[in-house]
C-alpha cells in the first residue's frame, strides 16, 4: 500500500493530532451529577475542544448518576455547537 492510500485506523489514541492543529478525536468524561457547576465546566471544556475543530467529540456519561436542567441544557448546547461546525458529537455510556 502506498502512503497516499493509507487507511485511517478505526480507533485512534486519545490526543493524537492530524496536522498541526486538528484533533482527531476529543473526549470528555463526567461522573456523579451533571448539575449546574459541572455543566458550566463541561461547556467551558467543550468550547475549548470545539475551537480546535476535532473530527468528532465523544462525551462519556456512563458514570453520571443525575442530570438537572442546566446539565441537560449543556448537552443540548454542546450538540448544537458541534453541529454548527459539522463536528459529530456522540454520547456514550
Amino acid at each position: 500500500m502506498t502512503s497516499s492510500h493509507r487507511q485511517r485506523p478505526s480507533r485512534l489514541p486519545r490526543g493524537r493530532r492530524l496536522g498541526p492543529t486538528r484533533a482527531v478525536r476529543s473526549s470528555a468524561h463526567t461522573a456523579g451529577g451533571l448539575l449546574s457547576d459541572a455543566a458550566e465546566q463541561l461547556m467551558l471544556r467543550l468550547t475549548d475542544e470545539l475551537n480546535q475543530t476535532p473530527l468528532q467529540v465523544v462525551i462519556d456519561v456512563a458514570a453520571v448518576t443525575v442530570i438537572d436542567a442546566p446539565g441537560a441544557k449543556a448537552l443540548v448546547l454542546a450538540a448544537a455547537m458541534a453541529g454548527a461546525i459539522d463536528v459529530p458529537l456522540y454520547l456514550c455510556g
